[in-house]
């Protein structure tokens, strides 16, 4: 950086030279050649000045923006999730690489937008926090949830509200009735109550949403038990599609976590 600071002020240093060794040369001339050229080299200085100008806001700026990001990490980098987190320590880390002259080659590509920070629920306001809290509460007492009792639906509560933005709740409580009911069902795996509920709470942070497992399942467990498919017994049957399905179910992350 010094180097290249150096080699701009010599520029701007010859140019200034060479504008008085003009002004000499030019003092004879008429007034109205005078004008013209005068105007003319200022016109020229202006330009040859903009890189110079250009540089001098570029490091206030620099400067400027590396104060309001202490500011903003002392402030907020408690309250990001995990995905946050990871994101700005790598922002920071390809800054500091910048600085010490390591500088990253470009990507393959436009750099996407940086999302919205995703805090976790027990940052956000006091009535979004609550009104979430009661919603995951309620889920965790309910039979069709959880199926805790009070006190264990409050301690799930708390714990779900340090790990989750506060956005996630519909979409936490809907991905895990929908594990819970295939579980459950005679169709689905035919588990019992407490099983579906475990493997519920096991597969809820990995489910990819848009995998109709439900349809899938049912058709491989139809072929693996019919005479003319596998003609597997029922166990067998439910155990190959079991086998088939699930590395497709659980490889996403709904959560961004």
């Amino acid at each position: 950086m010094e180097f290249l600071w150096d080699v701009s002020l010599s520029r701007y240093r010859a140019k200034e030279n060479f504008i008085a060794y003009m002004y000499s040369t030019i003092n004879n001339l008429g007034e109205s050649m005078k004008m013209m050229t005068f105007l003319a080299l200022f016109m020229s200085f202006s330009v040859m000045a903009q890189p110079v100008q250009n540089r001098a806001n570029l490091e206030a700026e620099a400067k400027k923006l590396s104060l309001q990001m202490k500011i903003l990490v002392d402030r907020n980098v408690d309250r990001l999730d995990e995905r946050d987190l990871t994101q700005l320590v790598r922002s920071l880390e390809r800054s500091k690489d910048i600085l010490l002259g390591q500088r990253p080659g470009p990507g393959p590509g436009p750099i996407p937008p940086i999302p919205a920070p995703r805090y976790t629920c027990d940052r956000a306001s006091a009535s979004e926090y609550q009104q979430t809290f009661i919603k995951v509460k309620n889920f965790a007492y309910s039979s069709s949830g959880l199926d805790m009792s009070s006190a264990a639906a409050t301690n799930f509560a708390q714990d779900w509200s340090t790990r989750y933005s506060c956005a996630d709740a519909d979409q936490f409580i809907s991905i895990f009735g929908r594990l819970k009911n295939f579980a459950y069902s005679t169709s689905g795996l035919d588990m019992s109550a407490a099983a579906s509920i475990d493997y519920a709470q096991q597969g809820v942070n990995s489910l990819c949403e848009n995998y109709n497992f439900e349809a899938e399942y049912k058709n491989l467990y139809n072929f693996a038990y019919s005479t003319s498919g596998l003609d597997l017994s029922a166990a067998a049957a439910k155990d190959y599609a079991r086998q088939r399905v699930e590395p497709q179910m659980f490889q996403c992350r709904p959560f961004n976590f």
